[in-house]
């Protein structure tokens, strides 16, 4: 209605020439309008109320937004409590026959109350009657559970990053890489063994990954354990170069001047060969 009041073509009705910018105005206030007002609500509880109720026979894409600032801005791992009308609504969002929909309700109900002993038995029903959707809902709850993960990692909330990466292997126990996302939160609290643990773990997986043995180098480094470190250093660095050690310049570098370009300091030679 604004750009319409501006004189400004409206962009909904570059698709949905059929409709007027009223009714455009109307469906989005409706799909949307509960999620915009949440915004303003203080408690999170209430703010979670107030947005999952309005997702009643949506499309999926305003049902799918408003769970997402559900897990964003109200979910957290293992909460104490999250009120009956939420978690019912969540499990009814999780029989959605949208798999992404479906997916983020189930990973939402399975961070904020998955050590209940209800919530859980429901969590496991629904996995065990995927069936032919067991494939792309699993991928997609296992993957949201990771991505929080690596958020709560970012914000330095080492605990609650724990906790996403081992409920998300809880469904994928053999994917590497959240198996080295967990070792990764256990380097950032100093538990070194652990982390070399799953680090390994996540190398056994998939051999061959230079990040990986970077931050097993690391951790083996922090408990002493210089020989192994060296090992996996010197195993990063061939996998980077691709086809064993990489050979350093024939002709060091030299400290540039103020006055030369960083580009004149270093005697022409062939690149490095890079891996495909």
């Amino acid at each position: 209605m604004y750009d319409t009041r501006l004189g400004v073509e409206n962009a909904c009705q570059l698709c949905h020439g059929d409709q007027t910018a009223q009714g455009l105005d109307a469906q989005v206030t409706a799909w949307y309008g509960a999620l915009l007002a949440a915004d303003s609500v203080s408690d999170p509880a209430a703010a979670a109320r107030l947005i999952l109720s309005s997702t009643d026979d949506r499309h999926p894409m305003p049902e799918f937004a408003g769970l997402a600032a559900v897990l964003q801005r109200y979910a957290s791992p293992d909460m104490p409590g999250l009120p009956g009308e939420i978690t019912d609504r969540l499990e009814q969002l999780a029989h959605s026959a949208d798999v992404d929909v479906a997916a983020l309700a189930l990973a939402t109900l399975h961070l904020a109350r998955g050590t209940d002993s209800d919530v859980h038995r429901f969590l496991a029903r629904q996995l065990r009657d995927l069936g032919p959707r067991d494939n792309p809902v699993r991928a997609r709850w296992a993957g949201i559970l990771e991505i929080r993960g690596g958020t709560y990692l970012a914000r330095g909330d080492y605990e609650s990053a724990l906790a996403a990466y081992r409920k998300a292997l809880e469904l994928e126990p053999r994917d590497p890489a959240i198996v080295r996302s967990l070792g990764v939160a256990y380097t950032r609290i100093g538990d070194y063994s652990s982390a070399i643990e799953q680090l390994r773990r996540s190398l056994a997986l998939r051999p061959g990954q230079p990040q990986v043995l970077v931050e097993l180098g690391f951790a083996l480094m922090q408990q002493g354990d210089l020989e192994s470190a060296t090992a996996a250093y010197r195993q990063a660095i061939a996998h980077i170069c691709g086809v064993g050690p990489c050979n350093p310049p024939s002709t060091p570098w030299s400290r540039p001047s103020p006055s030369t370009p960083a580009s004149l300091t270093h005697t022409s030679r062939s690149p490095v060969p890079m891996p495909n």
